[in-house]
């Protein structure tokens, strides 16, 4: 499997994640500000992993920023969807 492949395969193992938490997170009222936040973040985060991994395998600060933004985003939104469902479901 080349280099570039598993630079795409990680970018679609996190995105489909995310967009689900997205869509969930729509689906309960969360502001269309925060949905854009969220996605702006979660999109620059794999950019710049991407860019990390295309310019070597070692840890670099793309990598680093990249993986920080894209699992921040992922707790964010999954506090904020426990946040909101969690008095509906109690």
């Amino acid at each position: 499997m080349s280099h570039m492949t598993r630079v795409f395969g990680n970018f679609a193992e996190y995105a489909a994640l995310v967009l689900v938490l997205l869509a969930l997170a729509e689906m309960l009222g969360v502001s269309r500000t925060w949905l854009h936040i969220y996605g702006a973040a979660f999109l620059l985060g794999r950019i710049a992993h991407a860019i990390g991994l295309s310019r070597t395998l070692k840890v670099n600060i793309g990598r680093t920023a990249g993986m920080v933004l894209t699992l921040g985003t992922i707790i964010a939104l999954s506090i904020s969807l426990l946040a909101i469902a969690w008095p509906k479901i109690g």
